[in-house]
């Protein structure tokens, strides 16, 4: 399971909010049933061109190398989601 965010941050004093700057995180873990791993990934401050800055877009493919390397560390087995599971019972492809 995953989640995402991107929050504006709050000016000193914490009245109101900075202009154009943002903190935007992503936190996500695996394998879902039995879960091995866990990270939160935080930017503060992100800067990008060409993309929107959310958690999605900038923190996403930051937790996504982690998981690979982690998976990858740990040897941890890949699993099969219980859709496919299903189809793969019926004959399905």
């Amino acid at each position: 399971d995953v989640c995402s965010s991107d929050l504006r941050k709050v000016a000193k004093g914490g009245k109101g909010y900075l202009a154009g700057q943002y903190v935007v995180s992503f936190m996500g873990f695996l394998p879902a049933e039995n879960p091995q791993f866990t990270a939160l990934v935080m930017i503060d401050d992100p800067r990008a061109d060409g993309i929107k800055l959310y958690g999605g877009t900038i923190a996403a493919p930051v937790f996504a190398k982690l998981a690979r390397e982690t998976v990858n560390y740990l040897n941890i087995p890949p699993t099969i989601p219980k859709a496919d599971l299903a189809s793969s019972e019926r004959g399905g492809n």
